[in-house]
């Protein structure tokens, strides 16, 4: 695997790691949250319910098994050049990035089928994959793993989501926090000390919502970007108006527990409002 890396390497070119930098800072978590708010607040909260529990359920089981694993990085025990400095600290089997792109995907494409999402799906994560091997963090192995990984977990979570939905048991969501809090038990990944109290927030606004204010998704395209354009710039004031405050370990549990509690509730019932004052003036 390692000659095949010094071969993928050996083209190497200043404009090649620019594109692939570019193509592995793609599976970022404000694009995922970008998709996830689009999917809550405009088209479906079940569906958006589905995508986050798949995602954060998948990010917690990989960060889990690299600790099991510890498999160092290629570039710590070769010669492989390491090209992406900012996301390749930690563990490296299974891909992160390759992980989390294949558990998006086939989330989304298990809700919307079609052969145009499938075949972009196929592509981005293949490209993504790519990018991790190019840029000397992750072995094929690890890609490869990671791919698998992550469809397997979404076929295997939506089946079991479904089944919750369907027979209303919604405190059986928060089961899907254990991976979360053993890896807070067994590990110090910053990653995962974002998204567990980002998801029991999420999880806790959803409770509240379900049962004080019944949020109703459909609305007209203008009522639609309205509420897009007003609900992230809540959601960037929470997580940049609060980093103001201070960089310290409470706080930034704070901020991403405020951020999924607002994706559920909080905006949620800001739209209500919003909406119930137009109409009486209107």
């Amino acid at each position: 695997m390692i000659a095949f890396m010094q071969w993928i390497q050996s083209f190497s070119t200043p404009a090649l790691d620019q594109f692939f930098l570019l193509i592995t800072n793609l599976a970022n978590e404000m694009l995922f949250v970008f998709c996830v708010v689009i999917l809550y607040w405009c088209v479906s909260k079940e569906k958006g319910l589905l995508l986050v529990c798949s995602l954060v359920f998948s990010i917690f089981i990989n960060i889990d098994l690299k600790h099991i694993w510890k498999e160092s990085r290629p570039f710590s025990y070769s010669d492989i050049i390491r090209k992406d400095l900012n996301t390749s600290y930690g563990y490296s089997f299974p891909s992160g990035h390759s992980q989390m792109t294949a558990s998006f995907f086939t989330s989304l494409w298990l809700q919307f089928p079609s052969r145009i999402l499938l075949i972009f799906g196929i592509v981005m994560t293949l490209l993504i994959g790519f990018s991790r091997i190019y840029l000397g963090v992750h072995t094929p192995l690890d890609v490869f793993c990671g791919i698998l990984i992550g469809i397997f977990l979404i076929i295997a979570v939506q089946l079991l989501m479904k089944k919750i939905l369907s027979n209303k048991k919604y405190w059986m969501l928060y089961l899907f926090l254990i991976p979360g809090l053993l890896g807070i038990a067994l590990t110090d990944d910053p990653d995962i000390l974002k998204v567990s109290p980002l998801f029991l927030g999420f999880l806790l606004g959803f409770s509240l919502e379900q049962k004080f204010l019944d949020f109703q998704v459909k609305a007209k395209l203008s009522e639609q970007i309205r509420k897009v354009t007003s609900g992230i710039l809540i959601l960037v004031f929470i997580q940049f108006g609060l980093k103001l405050i201070g960089d310290f370990f409470w706080l930034n549990l704070i901020r991403y527990f405020l951020t999924g509690f607002a994706i559920t509730f909080i905006c949620p019932y800001l739209f209500q409002r919003f909406k119930k004052i137009r109409v009486s003036k209107n």
